[in-house]
């Protein structure tokens, strides 16, 4: 919403004194611009030039505008993918729920929604909705390290744990939602006859992405 009001500029005032010739009426003291308006028999009028913008100033007055932010929204929802360092197979059933839940809420608390998070031992694959105000690495950054210092308190096993440095971001329609959730929760059957290296070679190729073979690991 936009509105003003207006005030007298130096030199312009009008000899009545309002307070005077209009007694105040008895309004709260949080009352809105638009509420004292309507108090004192003000009626707001659309300015001609900037039809959005609502004000009572009659001719020779300046005018105070109060104008709100823009209201900017989006729904981008987009696939992660990543893996253990070197693809070792550490998280076991047990551990894989803790670290999915966990992920799903550094997601949370970072702005974006967390629509599913799954994954084998040795990776993860994300489903979320991006926030407007937050980048994809800032996002996996927080994501890892967040995950990566809580999974070394999680036993002397993983006292070493790091995520691989890399990872995958693919943009996903949200006509293709439940498909992406789906195949999230297949993950365990996927893998039994294909591994996390040919799944993500074939990430790539789909969505045209270049890679080296050298440091795509890392």
């Amino acid at each position: 919403m936009r509105m003003g009001f207006w005030v007298p500029q130096r030199g312009m005032e009008p000899e009545t004194n309002i307070s005077q010739a209009m007694p105040r009426p008895n309004m709260e003291p949080t009352a809105t611009p638009m509420e004292a308006m309507s108090c004192w028999g003000m009626e707001p009028m659309t300015n001609t030039l900037h039809p959005g913008l609502v004000c009572d100033a009659p001719l020779g007055h300046e005018l105070i505008v109060e104008l709100t932010m823009p209201q900017s929204l989006s729904n981008i929802l987009i696939h992660l993918i990543w893996s253990t360092r070197d693809r070792r197979p550490c998280l076991d059933p047990s551990t894989r729920e803790k670290t999915h839940a966990f992920l799903a809420g550094v997601v949370r608390q970072c702005d974006c929604e967390a629509y599913r998070v799954g994954g084998p031992t040795d990776h993860v694959h994300l489903a979320i909705r991006l926030s407007r105000t937050v980048s994809v690495a800032d996002l996996v950054k927080d994501a890892k390290a967040a995950s990566s210092k809580w999974l070394k308190t999680q036993g002397p096993e993983f006292a070493d744990f790091s995520w691989q440095l890399g990872y995958g971001a693919f943009s996903v329609g949200m006509s293709q939602k439940e498909a992406l959730l789906l195949y999230i929760d297949n993950q365990e059957e996927h893998h039994r006859t294909r591994s996390f290296q040919d799944e993500y070679r074939d990430f790539l190729s789909k969505y045209g992405i270049a890679f080296d073979e050298r440091y795509v690991w890392d």
